[in-house]
């Protein structure tokens, strides 16, 4: 018995490229998706590395910081929690990168290292430091004191 031949058909050139709207338009939305998000993060988070604002009338708390060391990130967190409750005319929050070249000289002024807080009253005098991951209630009432040294 003579076995049967199965023709395959197969695609022309023309078929197998065959554009596809709807997949480029949701790549492009995707795509503007991210780029949309970084640009808000990076918008964002610039005006917390300014550190001019010390000594302009509002008391800063400014952290020492490396991204790269999960101690920072912990202490970063704990000091967001604690600021609850400050307005942003009783107390600022700043970062002092180590990445960068304002958080190293901050660094280095204050003979602190990464996972360190340095006070700073409304004058832009230095109240203290604080070195190394503290829980949240610890920071509150840190932050709550410089708050009322300055009343």
């Amino acid at each position: 018995m003579a076995r049967k031949r199965v023709k395959r058909v197969r695609k022309t050139d023309t078929q197998a490229k065959r554009f596809n709207p709807t997949v480029l338009i949701l790549g492009l939305g995707f795509v503007a998706l991210c780029v949309a998000a970084w640009w808000w993060n990076a918008r964002s988070n610039q005006g917390v590395y300014d550190l001019s604002v010390v000594g302009e009338g509002v008391p800063v708390i400014v952290q020492v910081h490396d991204h790269n060391c999960h101690t920072c990130v912990q202490l970063q967190n704990n000091v967001k929690r604690a600021m609850n409750g400050f307005s942003e005319d009783e107390l600022l929050y700043r970062i002092a990168d180590l990445n960068r070249d304002e958080g190293t000289i901050e660094s280095l002024k204050h003979g602190v290292g990464r996972t360190s807080l340095v006070l700073y009253d409304d004058q832009g005098i230095s109240r203290g430091t604080i070195q190394g991951v503290q829980g949240v209630d610890t920071l509150r009432t840190a932050f709550q004191n410089l708050v009322d040294f300055e009343q």
